[in-house]
């Protein structure tokens, strides 16, 4: 929480949490002006203590006019620590800073980590900068989808050799975290934006909206990122969330005739569901979600073979007082006879989507039929082959 007359009096951003020793160490962003600040723990994240050392980067570096100063991500590098935060140099574009420190309070600035003048944005926000499978990922958010690049890290420099690709083709996904587990892995939580209006998207819900229902935004479900043999970004659901997995239903191959929907058995609105068709072609196919039983309201997950795109379309689903956007997606297309594989997540209001892997798209839906809560098959353009589904009711990981 902000403290009065404090460096983050006017309100608290985003940034990272790093062990210390066997200290849980949280390093984030005061405003205003944007400062560095540091919090600890000592009853197991309970509790928390502002560093009185705070802020521990109290201004932005000399000689550089910045856009933004915010939003450390921290990480052990050699025998000390680097951080490196988001901001962007006027005129000119995004940018990474970085600063080094031994002991995490005093800190000395190291230049420009990353820059590409090939990017028009006026400054990056909550980058990630971390190794993945003998590479390095720097991640960041830049007020638009959140984009990636691979690469080498070596002398305090950021080397890109390409993109990684975008991290989500919804509206919705914003300020991703990575950390790596014990097991090894690179683990993502995306923030999904609700209530908020920036110039490159639309509000599902107004503020009053989510005042009302007593809750804004949420996260993603983890998702353990890869490379594939491309150097791009793959990312699928963490195996732990099947645990929640109750009642099964399964669908065998099954043609499908454009613009005749086939209703499944599966239902619910809480879903885990593996979808595997033929390689389309330039039809397009996929899954109505949500869907009512007279199928005037739903929600359509499609990838379009002809356009090599995967888009949601929100049909008849109320878009609320935001004004959505009634149709969201991107460019995603198969390789030359790869079949497509949908792994979708519902969880409510939540519609998460993994294409093959490596391609995701998230979006916030809010159907006011308590009956549409039904599942269907969906081709148009052309005929499609479904070749097998599993669908899984999902518990709540609260019980």
């Amino acid at each position: 929480m902000p403290t009065p007359d404090g460096p983050d009096k006017d309100g608290v951003f985003s940034g990272c949490c790093v062990l210390d020793g066997q200290t849980p160490t949280l390093v984030y962003t005061g405003v205003w002006p944007e400062v560095q600040c540091l919090a600890t723990t000592d009853d197991d994240g309970r509790t928390w203590s502002k560093h009185p050392a705070n802020p521990v980067i109290a201004q932005r570096p000399e000689g550089l006019d910045l856009h933004g100063f915010r939003d450390p991500y921290v990480f052990r590098d050699g025998d000390g620590w680097a951080m490196v935060i988001g901001s962007g140099i006027k005129g000119e574009g995004g940018t990474i800073l970085l600063y080094r420190s031994d002991d995490l309070v005093h800190w000395s600035f190291h230049g420009q980590a990353f820059r590409d003048a090939s990017r028009p944005e006026h400054n990056w926000e909550c980058p990630n900068l971390f190794p993945l499978e003998g590479r390095w990922v720097l991640i960041v958010s830049p007020h638009s989808r959140v984009i990636g690049w691979t690469g080498q890290w070596a002398d305090d420099r950021f080397t890109a050799d390409g993109p990684a690709g975008t991290l989500d083709l919804g509206e919705r996904f914003y300020a991703p975290n990575t950390l790596a587990d014990p097991q090894g892995r690179r683990i993502l939580w995306g923030w999904l934006v609700d209530g908020v209006k920036w110039e490159w998207n639309t509000m599902v819900r107004t503020p009053e909206d989510c005042r009302a229902a007593g809750w804004c935004g949420c996260m993603t479900v983890p998702r353990v990122l890869g490379l594939d043999e491309h150097g791009m970004l793959t990312q699928i659901p963490a195996p732990e969330l099947e645990a929640l997995r109750g009642q099964h239903w399964q669908q065998g191959p099954t043609d499908l005739t454009p613009d005749r929907p086939i209703v499944l058995n599966a239902a619910g609105e809480a879903l885990d569901i593996l979808a595997e068709f033929d390689p389309p072609g330039e039809a397009t196919v996929g899954l109505a979600l949500r869907r009512s039983p007279d199928g005037r309201q739903e929600t359509r997950l499609l990838y379009d073979g002809a356009r090599g795109q995967l888009r949601i379309e929100r049909g008849e689903s109320p878009l609320a007082n935001g004004g959505a956007s009634p149709e969201v997606g991107g460019a995603f297309r198969l390789r030359p006879g790869e079949p497509l594989r949908l792994r979708v997540m519902l969880d409510r209001c939540v519609v998460e989507t993994f294409a093959n892997d490596r391609a995701c798209l998230t979006e916030l839906v809010f159907p006011d039929r308590p009956d549409a809560l039904g599942v269907a098959l969906l081709a148009r353009n052309g005929p499609a082959r479904l070749r097998r589904l599993d669908a899984w009711t999902m518990g709540s990981m609260w019980e």
